[in-house]
Parts: C-alpha cells; structure tokens; sequence
C-alpha cells in the first residue's frame, strides 16, 4: 500500500522540526514542498511572488505535489495554501486518479 506522511500549515509552525523527526523515526524521506518550488523556480518564494504572483506560485506548487504524490514512504511538508487546490489534495492522499 502507498502511503505519505503530509504536515501541512502555515510558516514557522515546526512542519520542518516535526518531519525530521518524524522521518529519522521512520526512516523514510523528509521532503519540503517549499523546498523543492525553490529549485524548481531558481529562486526564493517572495521572489516568485513579487515577479509572477501568487497564481503562478500555486502553479508550480500544483506540479510540485503532483510529481511528489509519484513517490512512496515519504514524509511531506507541504505549506498550509497547499489545500487552496482540490487536486493538490487529491494528490497528497494518494489518490491514483491524480497522481
């Protein structure tokens, strides 16, 4: 069976903290969303924002989820917007249809 750990919520809440701890518990990987908008995008969040808007964020974040969602036993730290879209959700719970 698939299955991915996904903490979602707003910055500074400890989503970072509790995944490595989470993911050396469990010995799976700890992957941040965030993170990986950041290499996608060759630059910072506010960076994105401040030159593309938040749709286009939502958009790469959107892609980012997508291809995460293809993997198994990770730990996921998703920011709390993550929810803002129905396929991001469907796609972090797994759902086949999506991923």
């Amino acid at each position: 069976m698939k299955m991915n750990l996904v903490l979602i919520g707003y910055r500074g809440t400890g989503k970072s903290s509790v995944a490595e701890i989470l993911a050396k518990r469990f010995a799976a990987k700890k992957v941040s969303t965030d993170e990986l908008i950041v290499q996608k995008a060759g630059m910072s969040i506010p960076e994105i924002v401040e030159k593309y808007g938040w749709e286009h964020f939502r958009e790469v974040e959107s892609e980012v989820v997508k291809e995460v969602c293809k993997e198994d036993d990770l730990i996921i730290d998703a920011g709390g917007g993550v929810v803002l879209r129905e396929e991001n959700i469907k796609n972090l719970q797994g759902d086949s249809s999506y991923c």
